[in-house]
């Protein structure tokens, strides 16, 4: 999904940013790209301890970079 490694990088800053998450997590989001909250909960059960608005938070920021090439 993403496009170069420009946007790799700055989407693992972004991550590893977040010290409430762990590795797995962090590495889940990042391959599987999930756009929504529901579906990050989903996908990986354990971000279900973070509060919704902080989860679309970071996914907003996450995919700003799957489109930038």
């Amino acid at each position: 999904p993403f496009k170069n490694k420009e946007s790799v990088a700055s989407v693992r800053q972004i991550l590893d940013g977040k010290r409430a998450l762990k590795e797995f997590e962090k590495a889940s989001l990042a391959n599987l790209t999930p756009k929504e909250e529901g579906e990050a909960k989903y996908l990986v059960q354990s971000l279900g301890r973070v509060k919704g608005d902080e989860l679309t938070n970071l996914l907003d920021e996450v995919n700003v970079f799957q489109s930038q090439m």
